[in-house]
């Protein structure tokens, strides 16, 4: 029981981690979002109305860096995240088994990939009931800002809110 449990909050808060909510192969190319668009991403932010956030490698933060903005932006580290949570590590007991899919997927930085693993954990951890059934609703983003899912991963990336 335990184990669905598990599996359904992660397939319900993986969805969520796209912190404005997640998309899937959206870049055009079919490869599942495993690996950079092949659209180099310009002024570091996203297309208008993407879920994904903006990037600046010139901030030198934990995840604006020259190695990990072009994954932001382009949302393959959300993707990528959400894929890991789905499928990878949807049994997994190995507390490092979303960062190490991450980092298996993308050659990003280890420390951006554990600040977007840490925020699928703890929504998994808090935020099971109010994202279970629309993880785009407000109940489920309320509930991240509230037990801090959110800010922990603005902390952690560095990214702008």
């Amino acid at each position: 029981m335990k184990r669905i449990i598990s599996a359904l909050s992660v397939l319900a808060c993986v969805t969520t981690f796209g912190l404005a909510g997640c998309g899937g192969d959206d870049d055009g190319d079919g490869d599942g979002a495993a690996g950079k668009s092949g659209n180099e991403p310009t002024a570091g932010a996203p297309a208008t109305g993407s879920p994904n956030l903006a990037c600046d490698p010139a901030e030198a933060t934990t995840c604006q860096n020259d190695t990990d903005c072009d994954f932001v932006i382009d949302g393959t580290a959300r993707s990528a995240a959400q894929d890991c949570g789905k499928m990878d590590c949807l049994t997994s007991e190995d507390p490092d088994c979303a960062r190490e899919c991450i980092l298996e997927k993308l050659d990003m930085t280890s420390d951006c990939a554990a600040c977007y693993a840490d925020f699928v954990g703890c929504t998994i951890q808090n935020c099971v009931a109010a994202c279970i059934g629309d993880p785009d609703s407000d109940e489920c983003h309320e509930c991240q800002e509230t037990e801090g899912c959110r800010p922990t991963f603005d902390a952690c990336s560095g990214l702008p809110e």
